[in-house]
């Protein structure tokens, strides 16, 4: 819910209710997930589809519900394991936030 609140366009996909616990993808307009990534230490996360972890092409599974390369290229896959406290998430959702507000494209009209 934070994530939602704080940066721009982020979308959540699948169900929104209906869905597996422990992991969550997200789409960052704007932003490629490799750059986000990098800038994540200590963070359970990946980019794209569990099935097509290690390659430098868009996620089928992404693709195929619909997401464009560009959307895809956007994706970042969150999971929290058994041992993760509601702090891990707090800080991991700050840490995401911050980061993320600093790879965001620069409005044409801010100059």
């Amino acid at each position: 819910d934070r994530l939602l609140a704080t940066i721009s366009g982020v979308i959540v996909n699948g169900h929104p209710h209906r869905r597996l616990p422990g992991n969550l993808s997200l789409t960052l307009p704007g932003i490629e997930a490799t750059d986000l990534l990098d800038r994540l230490p200590g963070i359970a996360a990946s980019t794209g589809s569990a099935c097509n972890t290690g390659s430098g092409e868009p996620s089928h599974v992404l693709t195929a519900i619909g997401l464009t390369r560009a959307q895809a290229r956007a994706t970042l896959r969150l999971s929290i394991g058994r041992t993760t406290t509601d702090t891990d998430i707090e800080k991991a959702a700050d840490l995401i936030t911050r980061t993320a507000h600093t790879l965001m494209p620069v409005p044409a009209n801010a100059a």
